[in-house]
């Protein structure tokens, strides 16, 4: 997700402030407590009721330059009263005003109304959005309680150029930050007894349309395996160069993520190559299992056989991957992957089912990061 303050979004702006004690991190922290805002008798209505049932409470979020090449989501979280918002987009041209389409035609995008299963959401952003996008502007249209919002947290995501910074990011050193990943930090396999620390899943590379390459965080509730890693263990399933992986059971276990909102995906992969925690893992098939019950058919992975790691950023310019001592290291021509491009659109409650077929000693898995 684009974090307030991080190296994407640089800040964001209040029609009405919330309140205090309210910090901005809030606002896109995946933990904690959200934005909150005056309720109460005294407090600001959601609409005014003297200039027409304007609203009147919007957030605008400030993207780092160069901006935002598109956008893949905007999701709320689901324990917030906020019912539906609109979407208003900034290009740099018409910094101080939403764009419109000449000479004066007004252009937003409207979210889809929370219900008890779904927050409200944004997940298909029409091709005539502009681009680069300096801001954005939410715009608060209801709630569920006809109060000012509650609770509030907004996760962005999109294909972000290289912001002009040099900031250390979560992912990549700041030479790597290219529009090309999409990291999802999920939560680890879990069962009745056993709670093990936060993973991440590395799925890889912005398109050329709608690509994402922000973290989508998912909750340690919505992953699980079968069977759970060895135990005791001090690994750490993040993709990393510096921790140890788990070691599994048996040769072939099973991974699968529910996703708590829709998603984009086009590349899954196993690193094994990490530095001093090399893993034996050869193939693994991804297959995925549809709300209704229906499965996809088994996508294997392979091996490429490129031997250059780059990306291309949206401007064309090839950007070498340079993984810090911490952050998720990227996939190499060594690393078994699935590459499901141009891209494969999962919906709410899909699960992923990541097995892993093949070791290359024929042993159990070890060092098994998520892809």
């Amino acid at each position: 997700m684009a974090e307030v303050g991080g190296v994407y979004v640089s800040s964001v702006n209040y029609s009405i402030e919330p309140v205090f004690g309210t910090d901005n991190v809030d606002l896109t922290r995946s933990t904690g407590n959200g934005i909150n805002f005056k309720s109460g008798p005294d407090a600001l209505p959601l609409l005014d009721e003297q200039n027409n049932q304007q609203p009147l409470y919007y957030i605008t979020m400030n993207f780092n330059p160069p901006g935002v090449d598109s956008l893949s989501i905007i999701k709320l979280n689901s324990d917030t009263n906020v019912k539906q918002f609109r979407v208003d987009f900034f290009v740099s041209s018409t910094s101080n005003q939403p764009f419109v389409f000449p000479p004066d035609t007004s252009f937003s995008s409207i979210s889809t109304t929370k219900t008890s299963s779904s927050p409200a959401s944004i997940g298909d952003f029409t091709a005539d959005v502009p681009s680069p996008l300096t801001n954005i502007r939410i715009t608060i249209l209801s709630t569920t309680n006809n109060e000012p919002p509650q609770n509030l947290k907004i996760f962005v995501q999109g294909c972000f150029y290289p912001p002009i910074l040099e900031i250390g990011t979560p992912g990549w050193a700041p030479t790597a930050t290219t529009p090309t990943g999409t990291s999802i930090s999920t939560g680890t396999p879990s069962s009745t007894t056993t709670v093990l620390p936060p993973t991440t899943t590395t799925m890889n590379y912005c398109t050329e349309e709608k690509g994402m390459n922000q973290p989508l965080d998912i909750q340690p509730n919505q992953v699980k395996s079968y069977p759970l890693p060895e135990q005791p263990t001090s690994g750490d399933i993040n993709p990393t160069s510096t921790t140890p992986g788990f070691n599994y059971p048996t040769i072939n276990p099973q991974i699968n993520v529910t996703l708590d909102q829709p998603a984009s995906l086009t590349l899954i992969y196993l690193p094994v190559d990490r530095p001093n925690h090399p893993s034996n893992v050869e193939t693994f098939v991804v297959q995925f299992v549809y709300p209704n019950g229906t499965k996809s058919e088994e996508f294997p992975s392979n091996i490429p056989s490129i031997s250059a790691t780059t990306t291309t950023t949206p401007s064309g310019m090839s950007t070498e991957k340079t993984p810090t001592t911490s952050v998720i290291v990227p996939p190499s021509n060594k690393s078994p992957q699935v590459d499901l491009s141009p891209n494969v659109e999962l919906p709410i409650n899909t699960i992923i089912m990541i097995t892993i077929i093949s070791t290359n000693d024929q042993l159990n898995p070890t060092e098994v990061c998520k892809p």
